[in-house]
């Protein structure tokens, strides 16, 4: 039978929230029984376990509190990984240089790079990374 209306396949949750099917398919995996019994609907040629608008909060909830629906990175904004390879250091050193930045980075956010989850940086943050990278190597 076809899925009644509001429900959604995995890959319908995956797309809206423009996330990977596979995470998806752990946060139901993780939620298990929590997320309650689901029946298997058509959904146009394909049939899937469907998730009622309820159960579907639920996932996006679940998905949100681990951080694994952000935005795509604007165009200024770069990544950890970005930023270890311009300034040619470790994981060990920008974390250091962040680290000793501290609070005066203001809001760091979490972005989509790609279709990978991470820590973003803005022009200003980026400098202050790099300034402190600079001095902890002249010390």
């Amino acid at each position: 039978q076809n899925a009644p209306e509001g429900y959604k396949a995995i890959s319908g949750i995956a797309a809206e929230f423009d996330v990977g099917r596979k995470v998806v398919v752990r946060a139901v995996d993780t939620l298990g029984t929590e997320l309650g019994e689901t029946e298997k609907y058509r959904f146009g040629t394909v049939c899937a376990n469907g998730y009622s608008p309820e159960q579907q909060a639920r996932i996006i909830e679940f998905l949100q509190s681990r951080g694994l629906l952000a935005e795509s990175a604007p165009e200024d904004i770069i990544s950890t990984n970005k930023l270890m390879r311009q300034l040619k250091v470790g994981q060990r050193a920008i974390q250091q240089a962040i680290d000793s930045v501290g609070l005066e980075l203001g809001e760091v956010r979490r972005y989509k790079f790609g279709g990978v989850v991470a820590t973003g940086y803005n022009p200003t943050q980026t400098e202050m990374i790099r300034q402190a990278i600079v001095k902890a190597l002249q010390s």
